[in-house]
């Protein structure tokens, strides 16, 4: 899992419960890593599994919970730190239009052998339909990050998901945009 996801978990976390809370969440999961996350790095995925198990344990919550809020905080820092993605795009549909085209073409290009979820989208007016796939099962981060794209983009929208997979790899979301 690239590193990314990795440091900026940690940000999260120093933010939401200060500097410290983090660091004895990754003493309690004792990372084959060291948990010396860098953001070019590569990690196993499981470090984030046992990291997020034990945040629920020590703060309550689910990993959905977790995982969609971590979502949120990515959003603004993925807007901060690659505004190509985000400076030519009119609206929210068309930003997630161009996820795989744009967004993961560019991630492969630049990380090597990274893994990123797929996404079919298809648009048919106010609806856009976007199938999230990923064996990793990430579906409500992905869920956080269209919720704070919304937002990003000011747009009110609803959001219907359905679980084609049973175990959350193969995730199908239904945006709506609303009146606001």
């Amino acid at each position: 899992m690239l590193g990314v996801v990795f440091t900026e978990m940690v940000e999260m976390l120093e933010a939401r419960f200060g500097p410290e809370e983090p660091e004895r969440l990754l003493q309690a999961i004792a990372p084959t890593s060291g948990g010396n996350y860098t953001s070019l790095g590569y990690y196993p995925f499981e470090e984030m599994q046992r990291l997020l198990a034990v945040l629920v344990d020590r703060h309550g919550g689910s990993i959905e919970e977790w995982l969609r809020e971590f979502g949120h905080h990515l959003l603004p820092r993925f807007a901060e730190g690659h505004p190509q993605f985000f400076a030519d795009q009119p609206d929210l549909f068309s930003f997630l239009g161009g996820i795989e085209t744009q967004i993961h073409a560019r991630v492969r290009s630049l990380y090597e052998g990274a893994e990123v979820p797929r996404f079919e989208v298809r648009r048919e007016g106010d609806t856009l339909t976007l199938r999230y796939q990923s064996q990793r099962g990430l579906a409500a981060l992905a869920r956080g990050l269209l919720e704070a794209s919304a937002a990003y983009f000011q747009e009110t929208i609803s959001m219907e998901e359905t679980d084609a997979s049973g175990d959350r790899t193969d995730v199908v979301f239904v945006l709506r945009r609303r009146a606001a």
